[in-house]
């Protein structure tokens, strides 16, 4: 379905774009830490998902 748009440009008041164009003053906060909170995923967590699988698997089976 197609249709034909005339209005190019959208009819804002002149109170909206001025509420719109107002400037906001930001600040950054350079003295804040960043801190590298995400852990490194290693053989030994592996290790543990392969473990607990197992231990459900075997306690399902036990238990049917």
């Amino acid at each position: 379905m197609k249709t034909n748009n005339n209005k190019q440009l959208v009819q804002v008041e002149k109170e909206e774009l001025q509420e719109l164009c107002k400037q906001v003053n930001e600040t950054v906060a350079s003295e804040a830490e960043i801190k590298n909170i995400r852990q490194q995923f290693g053989i030994a967590d592996l290790w543990n998902i392969q473990r607990s699988t197992r231990y459900r698997i075997q306690r399902r089976i036990l238990n049917a």
